[in-house]
Protein backbone atom coordinates (compact mmCIF):
# COMPACT_ATOMS: atom_id res chain seq x y z
CA UNK A 1 0.00 0.00 0.00
CA UNK A 2 1.45 3.56 -0.93
CA UNK A 3 1.42 6.13 1.97
CA UNK A 4 -0.48 8.36 0.10
CA UNK A 5 -3.45 5.24 0.55
CA UNK A 6 -2.54 4.75 4.59
CA UNK A 7 -3.37 8.38 4.92
CA UNK A 8 -5.95 8.54 3.03
CA UNK A 9 -7.44 5.65 5.12
CA UNK A 10 -6.46 6.91 8.32
CA UNK A 11 -8.13 10.32 7.69
CA UNK A 12 -11.68 8.48 6.90
CA UNK A 13 -11.05 6.67 10.45
CA UNK A 14 -10.95 10.17 12.31
CA UNK A 15 -13.96 11.40 10.34
CA UNK A 16 -15.82 8.51 11.45
CA UNK A 17 -15.05 8.90 15.32
CA UNK A 18 -15.34 12.56 15.21
CA UNK A 19 -18.80 12.18 13.68
CA UNK A 20 -19.72 9.23 16.26
CA UNK A 21 -18.47 11.28 19.39
CA UNK A 22 -21.14 14.34 17.69
CA UNK A 23 -23.85 12.08 17.74
CA UNK A 24 -23.31 10.36 21.47
CA UNK A 25 -26.51 11.86 23.90
CA UNK A 26 -24.93 14.39 26.46
CA UNK A 27 -25.51 13.44 30.20
CA UNK A 28 -27.82 15.75 32.08
CA UNK A 29 -27.54 16.89 35.96
CA UNK A 30 -30.68 17.73 37.85
CA UNK A 31 -30.85 20.31 40.59
CA UNK A 32 -31.16 18.90 44.09
CA UNK A 33 -34.26 21.11 45.22
CA UNK A 34 -37.31 21.41 42.12
CA UNK A 35 -39.89 24.32 42.99
CA UNK A 36 -43.51 24.23 42.03
CA UNK A 37 -44.84 27.46 41.33
CA UNK A 38 -48.61 27.21 42.49
CA UNK A 39 -51.27 29.29 39.98
CA UNK A 40 -52.12 32.78 41.61
CA UNK A 41 -55.49 31.70 42.11
CA UNK A 42 -54.64 28.92 44.72
CA UNK A 43 -52.46 31.00 46.41
CA UNK A 44 -53.80 31.92 50.48
CA UNK A 45 -54.69 35.74 51.38
CA UNK A 46 -52.76 37.00 54.52
CA UNK A 47 -54.77 37.44 56.84
CA UNK A 48 -55.60 40.33 58.25
CA UNK A 49 -54.64 41.68 61.98
CA UNK A 50 -57.39 41.47 64.95
CA UNK A 51 -59.38 44.74 65.22
CA UNK A 52 -58.80 46.73 68.61
CA UNK A 53 -61.83 46.47 70.24
CA UNK A 54 -61.09 49.95 72.32
CA UNK A 55 -62.50 52.95 70.42
CA UNK A 56 -60.26 54.95 68.97
CA UNK A 57 -61.67 58.07 71.56
CA UNK A 58 -63.45 56.98 75.02
CA UNK A 59 -65.02 58.91 77.61
CA UNK A 60 -62.14 59.22 80.45
CA UNK A 61 -64.72 58.48 83.30
CA UNK A 62 -66.28 56.07 81.82
CA UNK A 63 -64.23 54.09 79.16
CA UNK A 64 -67.16 54.01 76.94
CA UNK A 65 -66.93 54.74 73.04
CA UNK A 66 -66.65 59.08 72.59
CA UNK A 67 -66.07 58.68 68.49
CA UNK A 68 -69.15 60.65 68.40
CA UNK A 69 -68.81 63.51 70.60
CA UNK A 70 -67.61 66.41 69.58
CA UNK A 71 -63.86 66.82 70.89
CA UNK A 72 -64.57 69.49 73.24
CA UNK A 73 -66.92 68.08 75.27
CA UNK A 74 -64.53 64.61 75.83
CA UNK A 75 -62.08 66.94 76.99
CA UNK A 76 -64.56 69.47 79.46
CA UNK A 77 -63.49 69.33 83.52
CA UNK A 78 -65.18 67.19 86.10
CA UNK A 79 -67.74 68.90 88.15
CA UNK A 80 -68.64 67.07 91.21
CA UNK A 81 -72.00 67.74 92.98
CA UNK A 82 -72.21 66.99 97.03
CA UNK A 83 -76.03 65.52 97.18
CA UNK A 84 -77.84 64.60 100.38
CA UNK A 85 -79.02 60.82 100.50
CA UNK A 86 -81.47 61.39 103.99
CA UNK A 87 -83.81 58.51 103.20
CA UNK A 88 -86.56 59.59 104.84
CA UNK A 89 -86.12 62.79 104.46
CA UNK A 90 -86.90 65.71 101.55
CA UNK A 91 -83.70 64.47 100.33
CA UNK A 92 -85.11 62.19 98.47
CA UNK A 93 -85.51 61.45 95.71
CA UNK A 94 -82.95 63.36 93.59
CA UNK A 95 -82.47 64.77 90.53
CA UNK A 96 -79.96 64.39 87.57
CA UNK A 97 -78.00 61.55 90.00
CA UNK A 98 -79.05 58.91 87.20
CA UNK A 99 -76.52 61.12 84.80
CA UNK A 100 -73.03 60.59 86.67
CA UNK A 101 -70.25 58.99 85.35
CA UNK A 102 -68.59 58.13 89.01
CA UNK A 103 -70.75 58.55 92.31
CA UNK A 104 -69.43 57.91 95.88
CA UNK A 105 -71.09 56.73 98.88
CA UNK A 106 -69.62 58.25 102.26
CA UNK A 107 -70.79 57.60 105.61
CA UNK A 108 -72.17 60.62 107.12
CA UNK A 109 -72.35 60.77 111.27
CA UNK A 110 -75.58 62.71 111.32
CA UNK A 111 -78.79 59.92 111.60
CA UNK A 112 -76.48 57.36 109.94
CA UNK A 113 -77.35 58.93 106.80
CA UNK A 114 -74.73 58.60 103.49
CA UNK A 115 -73.76 61.22 101.22
CA UNK A 116 -72.87 61.05 97.42
CA UNK A 117 -70.11 62.68 95.88
CA UNK A 118 -71.62 62.50 92.23
CA UNK A 119 -69.18 63.68 89.38
CA UNK A 120 -70.17 64.31 86.13
CA UNK A 121 -68.21 64.30 82.99
CA UNK A 122 -69.88 62.56 79.53
CA UNK A 123 -73.49 64.09 80.49
CA UNK A 124 -74.11 67.62 82.15
CA UNK A 125 -77.82 67.34 82.76
CA UNK A 126 -79.77 70.56 83.72
CA UNK A 127 -80.40 70.37 87.22
CA UNK A 128 -78.78 68.24 89.88
CA UNK A 129 -79.90 68.57 93.52
CA UNK A 130 -80.58 68.42 96.32
CA UNK A 131 -77.19 69.88 97.09
CA UNK A 132 -75.44 69.79 100.94
CA UNK A 133 -72.50 70.91 102.73
CA UNK A 134 -68.74 69.27 102.28
CA UNK A 135 -67.20 67.02 104.32
CA UNK A 136 -63.21 66.99 105.42
CA UNK A 137 -62.75 63.78 102.86
CA UNK A 138 -64.49 65.58 100.27
CA UNK A 139 -61.57 67.12 98.55
CA UNK A 140 -59.30 63.73 98.92
CA UNK A 141 -62.03 62.19 97.35
CA UNK A 142 -62.10 64.59 94.27
CA UNK A 143 -58.52 65.76 94.27
CA UNK A 144 -57.62 63.86 91.65
CA UNK A 145 -60.32 64.56 88.68
CA UNK A 146 -58.67 68.66 88.65
CA UNK A 147 -61.99 69.71 88.27
CA UNK A 148 -64.87 71.75 90.29
CA UNK A 149 -66.28 70.42 93.58
CA UNK A 150 -69.83 72.21 93.84
CA UNK A 151 -71.99 72.39 97.58
CA UNK A 152 -73.82 74.13 99.32
CA UNK A 153 -71.94 75.02 102.92
CA UNK A 154 -69.40 73.43 105.24
CA UNK A 155 -68.39 73.77 108.73
CA UNK A 156 -66.07 77.10 109.82
CA UNK A 157 -63.27 74.52 110.10
CA UNK A 158 -63.68 72.44 107.03
CA UNK A 159 -63.97 75.17 105.07
CA UNK A 160 -60.71 76.81 106.16
CA UNK A 161 -59.09 73.62 105.53
CA UNK A 162 -60.36 73.34 101.88
CA UNK A 163 -60.34 76.36 100.78
CA UNK A 164 -55.90 76.17 101.94
CA UNK A 165 -55.98 73.96 99.25
CA UNK A 166 -55.48 76.75 96.72
CA UNK A 167 -54.98 74.13 93.85
CA UNK A 168 -58.44 72.97 94.14
CA UNK A 169 -61.81 74.82 92.36
CA UNK A 170 -64.49 75.05 94.97
CA UNK A 171 -68.67 76.75 93.56
CA UNK A 172 -70.53 76.44 96.70
CA UNK A 173 -73.64 79.04 97.74
CA UNK A 174 -72.38 80.52 101.04
CA UNK A 175 -69.18 81.54 98.85
CA UNK A 176 -71.10 83.42 96.87
CA UNK A 177 -68.63 83.00 93.92
CA UNK A 178 -70.99 81.88 90.95
CA UNK A 179 -74.48 82.94 92.01
CA UNK A 180 -76.06 81.40 88.94
CA UNK A 181 -75.72 78.06 89.78
CA UNK A 182 -77.86 78.13 92.70
CA UNK A 183 -81.84 77.95 93.26
CA UNK A 184 -83.91 76.87 95.34
CA UNK A 185 -86.77 74.41 94.41
CA UNK A 186 -89.97 74.99 94.63
CA UNK A 187 -91.74 72.69 97.34
CA UNK A 188 -89.08 71.74 99.05
CA UNK A 189 -87.36 72.83 102.25
CA UNK A 190 -84.25 74.27 103.62
CA UNK A 191 -81.95 72.65 103.52
CA UNK A 192 -83.28 70.28 101.36
CA UNK A 193 -84.44 73.22 98.80
CA UNK A 194 -80.80 74.19 97.19
CA UNK A 195 -80.11 72.97 93.63
CA UNK A 196 -77.70 73.15 91.06
CA UNK A 197 -77.73 74.43 87.02
CA UNK A 198 -74.50 72.17 86.10
CA UNK A 199 -74.03 74.23 83.47
CA UNK A 200 -73.42 77.27 85.48
CA UNK A 201 -71.46 75.58 87.88
CA UNK A 202 -69.70 74.42 85.03
CA UNK A 203 -68.70 78.09 83.23
CA UNK A 204 -67.54 79.30 86.84
CA UNK A 205 -65.37 76.04 87.02
CA UNK A 206 -63.57 76.60 84.05
CA UNK A 207 -63.33 80.57 84.35
CA UNK A 208 -61.15 79.55 87.66
CA UNK A 209 -59.05 77.37 85.72
CA UNK A 210 -60.43 74.36 85.89
CA UNK A 211 -58.83 71.34 83.74
CA UNK A 212 -59.65 68.38 81.59
CA UNK A 213 -60.52 64.95 83.47
CA UNK A 214 -58.12 62.57 83.67
CA UNK A 215 -58.93 58.92 83.75
CA UNK A 216 -59.34 57.60 87.24
CA UNK A 217 -59.79 53.18 86.79
CA UNK A 218 -58.36 51.13 83.86
CA UNK A 219 -61.30 49.77 81.62
CA UNK A 220 -61.43 45.94 79.37
CA UNK A 221 -61.62 45.96 75.96
CA UNK A 222 -63.38 43.75 74.75
CA UNK A 223 -65.69 44.00 77.91
CA UNK A 224 -65.87 41.03 78.88
CA UNK A 225 -61.97 40.47 80.12
CA UNK A 226 -62.82 43.15 82.86
CA UNK A 227 -61.68 41.37 85.92
CA UNK A 228 -64.12 40.48 88.01
CA UNK A 229 -65.84 39.14 85.06
CA UNK A 230 -62.79 36.78 84.28
CA UNK A 231 -61.73 35.73 87.95
CA UNK A 232 -64.94 36.40 90.54
CA UNK A 233 -66.89 34.74 91.78
CA UNK A 234 -70.47 35.00 90.71
CA UNK A 235 -72.92 36.89 93.07
CA UNK A 236 -76.54 38.00 92.83
CA UNK A 237 -76.94 40.55 95.67
CA UNK A 238 -74.37 43.08 97.43
CA UNK A 239 -75.43 44.51 100.84
CA UNK A 240 -73.93 47.38 102.10
CA UNK A 241 -75.33 48.47 105.88
CA UNK A 242 -73.70 51.69 106.59
CA UNK A 243 -75.53 52.58 109.65
CA UNK A 244 -78.62 51.92 111.51
CA UNK A 245 -80.63 54.07 109.16
CA UNK A 246 -79.14 53.21 105.83
CA UNK A 247 -78.61 49.38 104.37
CA UNK A 248 -77.82 49.68 100.82
CA UNK A 249 -78.52 46.64 98.16
CA UNK A 250 -77.32 46.12 94.71
CA UNK A 251 -79.16 43.14 92.65
CA UNK A 252 -77.68 41.70 89.50
CA UNK A 253 -80.37 41.80 86.60
CA UNK A 254 -78.64 39.85 83.60
CA UNK A 255 -81.59 41.68 81.45
CA UNK A 256 -79.80 44.91 81.45
CA UNK A 257 -76.31 44.09 82.34
CA UNK A 258 -76.73 46.43 85.07
CA UNK A 259 -76.64 46.26 89.37
CA UNK A 260 -79.82 47.85 90.50
CA UNK A 261 -79.58 49.89 93.48
CA UNK A 262 -82.58 49.57 96.90
CA UNK A 263 -82.68 51.46 99.62
CA UNK A 264 -83.97 49.08 102.12
CA UNK A 265 -86.52 46.99 100.09
CA UNK A 266 -87.02 50.12 98.07
CA UNK A 267 -85.79 50.53 94.27
CA UNK A 268 -84.00 53.92 94.77
CA UNK A 269 -85.41 56.11 92.17
CA UNK A 270 -85.02 59.68 90.71
CA UNK A 271 -87.29 62.35 90.31
CA UNK A 272 -87.72 61.27 86.98
CA UNK A 273 -88.67 57.96 88.30
CA UNK A 274 -86.06 56.14 86.59
CA UNK A 275 -83.92 53.44 88.75
CA UNK A 276 -80.49 53.97 89.61
CA UNK A 277 -78.06 51.21 88.19
CA UNK A 278 -74.38 50.63 87.85
CA UNK A 279 -71.87 48.85 85.64
CA UNK A 280 -69.35 48.62 88.37
CA UNK A 281 -69.46 48.46 92.14
CA UNK A 282 -66.13 49.13 93.68
CA UNK A 283 -66.99 48.63 97.43
CA UNK A 284 -63.12 50.34 99.34
CA UNK A 285 -63.02 49.87 102.98
CA UNK A 286 -61.30 52.83 104.96
CA UNK A 287 -61.13 53.65 108.39
CA UNK A 288 -62.99 56.93 109.82
CA UNK A 289 -62.21 59.83 112.39
CA UNK A 290 -63.55 62.40 114.00
CA UNK A 291 -62.14 65.31 113.38
CA UNK A 292 -64.20 68.40 113.69
CA UNK A 293 -67.13 68.36 116.11
CA UNK A 294 -68.93 65.43 114.51
CA UNK A 295 -68.27 65.16 110.94
CA UNK A 296 -66.68 61.86 110.15
CA UNK A 297 -63.41 61.86 107.51
CA UNK A 298 -62.87 58.68 105.85
CA UNK A 299 -59.22 58.68 105.79
CA UNK A 300 -58.18 58.00 101.92
CA UNK A 301 -54.85 59.72 101.41
CA UNK A 302 -52.05 58.13 102.21
CA UNK A 303 -53.85 54.49 102.58
CA UNK A 304 -51.28 51.69 101.14
CA UNK A 305 -52.92 47.90 100.85
CA UNK A 306 -56.63 48.66 102.00
CA UNK A 307 -58.96 45.89 101.61
CA UNK A 308 -61.90 46.33 98.75
CA UNK A 309 -64.19 43.87 96.46
CA UNK A 310 -64.96 44.73 92.45
CA UNK A 311 -68.46 43.52 91.33
CA UNK A 312 -69.41 43.81 87.47
CA UNK A 313 -71.29 41.46 85.29
CA UNK A 314 -72.83 39.23 88.17
CA UNK A 315 -69.10 38.56 89.85
CA UNK A 316 -67.42 39.69 92.67
CA UNK A 317 -63.71 39.76 93.55
CA UNK A 318 -61.98 40.63 96.40
CA UNK A 319 -59.06 43.32 95.73
CA UNK A 320 -56.36 45.88 97.16
CA UNK A 321 -56.51 49.82 96.86
CA UNK A 322 -54.04 52.54 97.65
CA UNK A 323 -54.44 56.26 97.30
CA UNK A 324 -50.99 57.81 97.39
CA UNK A 325 -52.23 61.40 98.42
CA UNK A 326 -55.14 64.15 97.07
CA UNK A 327 -54.03 63.99 93.98
CA UNK A 328 -53.56 60.96 92.99
CA UNK A 329 -56.16 58.69 91.58
CA UNK A 330 -57.72 55.20 93.66
CA UNK A 331 -55.07 52.75 92.73
CA UNK A 332 -57.01 49.39 92.70
CA UNK A 333 -55.24 45.44 92.16
CA UNK A 334 -56.05 42.03 92.15
CA UNK A 335 -54.45 40.11 96.00
CA UNK A 336 -51.67 38.88 93.74
CA UNK A 337 -50.71 42.51 92.47
CA UNK A 338 -52.32 42.76 89.01
CA UNK A 339 -54.34 45.39 87.82
CA UNK A 340 -57.86 45.60 88.11
CA UNK A 341 -59.98 46.45 84.72
CA UNK A 342 -63.44 47.42 85.04
CA UNK A 343 -66.22 47.15 82.85
CA UNK A 344 -66.74 50.48 80.60
CA UNK A 345 -69.54 52.68 82.12
CA UNK A 346 -70.75 54.14 84.87
CA UNK A 347 -69.12 52.91 88.60
CA UNK A 348 -70.59 53.78 91.91
CA UNK A 349 -67.41 53.72 94.70
CA UNK A 350 -69.06 52.66 98.15
CA UNK A 351 -66.93 53.85 100.88
CA UNK A 352 -67.85 51.83 103.64
CA UNK A 353 -65.60 52.16 107.04
CA UNK A 354 -63.86 50.23 108.43
CA UNK A 355 -63.37 51.12 112.10
CA UNK A 356 -63.70 54.46 113.51
CA UNK A 357 -67.52 55.41 112.89
CA UNK A 358 -69.15 54.36 116.08
CA UNK A 359 -71.42 52.05 114.33
CA UNK A 360 -71.78 48.83 112.93
CA UNK A 361 -71.62 48.05 109.39
CA UNK A 362 -71.59 44.72 107.78
CA UNK A 363 -70.65 43.84 104.51
CA UNK A 364 -72.61 40.60 102.38
CA UNK A 365 -72.59 38.98 99.16
CA UNK A 366 -75.80 36.97 98.43
CA UNK A 367 -76.70 36.78 102.31
CA UNK A 368 -73.07 35.56 103.80
CA UNK A 369 -71.68 38.15 105.28
CA UNK A 370 -67.78 39.08 104.46
CA UNK A 371 -66.71 41.42 106.66
CA UNK A 372 -67.78 44.00 109.03
CA UNK A 373 -66.47 46.97 110.84
CA UNK A 374 -67.40 49.93 113.85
Amino acid sequence: MTRTASRLGAAAISLVVLVLAACAPQEIYQPAVTLTLLPVDNRSAVPSPPVDPMPAVVWPLTGLDATAAAAADVQRQAIAVKIDNSTGQQAVPQEGLQYADIVFEEYMATGGWTRFVAVFQSNYPDVVGNTRSMRPMDPYIFGSFYGTLVFSGAAAQTLREALALTDQIYVAEDLLNCRPAFYQKSGKHRPYSTYIHLEEAAKCGTAKGASPAPPQFDYAYPDGLATAIVAGTPVATIDLKFSHTQDQHWNWDAASGKWLRFQGSTSHVQQTGGQLSATNIIVLRASVRYKISQDPETMLAGTVGGTGYVAAGGKYLEIRWSKADRRDTFHLTTLDGQPVYLQPGNTWVELLPSSGSRESQVLSFDATVITTGK
